[in-house]
């Protein structure tokens, strides 16, 4: 009788050994797929803000000389781009909190889509 005792409690506690080390595992894996669509949605973001960034730039470029043209002074032309530049900056600054919060509410939406897609991939349902 007291050796069965002692055999369960051997079976319980490997059972119990390999469901943590399986669910550390499953936690460690679960970190990894969020770490990488973290980053893929970065990554997708800083090469679309390049991209805009250089595209702005010439936008401006351009502004600057026709409005130059425009204004017949160079000087008042991109003076005129300028005083839009940094029109936009304090606009940016002022919206700052409302930026961050739109930013945040993007990547947890985006990673609440993940698991949604998951769950129905894994329970073959979408409630």
């Amino acid at each position: 009788m007291e050796q069965d005792v002692n055999d369960a409690f051997k079976t319980l506690k490997t059972s119990s050994k390999a469901y943590i080390k399986s669910s550390l595992i499953l936690l460690k894996l679960n970190v990894y797929e969020k770490t990488a669509l973290l980053l893929g949605v970065v990554s997708y973001s800083l090469v679309f803000m390049i991209i805009s960034v250089i595209a702005l730039i010439f936008m401006f470029l351009l502004l600057g000389f026709v409005l130059s043209y425009i204004f017949e002074s160079l000087i008042l032309g991109f003076l005129a781009v300028f005083l839009l530049c940094v029109a936009s900056l304090m606009i940016v600054y002022f919206l700052r909190n409302d930026i961050k919060k739109a930013v945040i509410n993007t990547v947890i939406s985006t990673l609440e889509d993940n698991d949604k897609s998951e769950k129905i991939l894994t329970d073959g349902n979408e409630n």
